[in-house]
């Protein structure tokens, strides 16, 4: 678990950034993950499941580096993800947070738990 969470994009297969809409559903299929520290990953041979979604095994796979302002950042593929679920946080309060949790599991083996809010998306964690 990071000790803050890292800002991260969420794209579908055309590169367009997949969003969760007011009703909880996605903009489109989450295929790529893009700015996941690569201490965050391994490049090992993994097998693991998301929440029974999916089952892959097999050899890091790094898809590529996408160019952003002034450093490149690594591409993750996305072999398998579940959700989104939506959380309105805090509803009770003067400052109520609504958020929606992703779990996906990146080609080089280890599941992620992404969160978007109002700003974008965010890696919340790493399952081992």
């Amino acid at each position: 678990v990071p000790a803050e969470p890292v800002s991260v994009q969420v794209l579908d297969a055309e590169g367009r950034a997949v969003t969760v809409g007011e009703r909880g559903e996605l903009s489109g299929r989450p295929a790529r993950v893009v700015g996941v520290p690569r201490a965050a990953t391994t490049e090992k041979t993994v097998r693991a499941e998301v929440s029974g979604c999916a089952e892959v095994s097999g050899r890091a796979e790094r898809v590529g580096r996408a160019e952003g302002v002034g450093h490149a950042e690594e591409v993750e593929r996305v072999e398998a993800w579940a959700g989104p679920w939506p959380v309105n946080e805090r509803w009770w309060s003067t400052e109520p947070r609504r958020r929606a949790f992703l779990q996906v599991l990146l080609s080089d083996g280890p599941a992620a738990l992404l969160a978007a809010d109002a700003e974008g998306w965010w890696l919340e964690g790493i399952y081992d």
